[in-house]
């Protein structure tokens, strides 16, 4: 349980950053970071393809991707997994929807990494850098070009990551959560 609260309180900070209001997260006991094997970044990153990445760019398939991913959405509109601390989210903002994925990620580089190597074997040629930032992405599409970011936060002693795909649309009706 203490995950997944830590996860809520995340994403609804997280939202700030896609155009939502601030929501503050509650007070939870800072917990020391553990490291993690490779798979488990390795299963992050497919869960955030799935859902963001490959519902891109009008996120038409992304209720079929958090359920299929075993998420459930909350009453803020966020979709999490009651066995990880992994959150998922629609938010409107920027001329269009922001669909964002995060977990945590006590080794940084390691869960970078995980990540970059699932979007270049999802993408390929799709995934074109953006300038000389390796974090920053353009995803092209039959339609669209989509603005993908991975950024990554402090919160509660903890490092969280976050995969954050732009779409040009609006949201699909329903699916972006509240205060967006």
């Amino acid at each position: 349980m203490r995950l997944r609260a830590a996860g809520l309180g995340m994403a609804l900070l997280a939202l700030a950053g896609c155009g939502a209001e601030r929501t503050a997260a509650p007070e939870l006991p800072a917990q020391a970071p553990q490291a993690r094997p490779a798979e488990w970044y390795q299963m992050r990153a497919d869960i955030a393809s799935r859902i963001c990445v490959r519902t891109a760019p009008d996120f038409a398939g992304f209720a079929e991707a958090v359920a299929a991913a075993g998420m459930n959405r909350s009453e803020a509109g966020l979709y999490n997994d009651d066995r990880s601390e992994i959150v998922a989210s629609l938010a409107e903002g920027d001329g269009g929807c922001s669909c964002r994925v995060s977990y945590q990620a006590p080794q940084p580089d390691s869960a970078v990494e995980a990540l970059r190597a699932r979007l270049a074997a999802d993408l390929g040629t799709r995934l074109v850098p953006e300038g000389s930032d390796a974090r920053r992405f353009i995803v092209t599409t039959g339609t669209a070009a989509a603005p993908l970011r991975i950024l990554d936060y402090p919160h509660d002693g903890l490092t969280w990551l976050a995969l954050v795909v732009h779409g040009p649309k609006s949201c699909p009706e329903g699916l972006a959560a509240e205060g967006t």
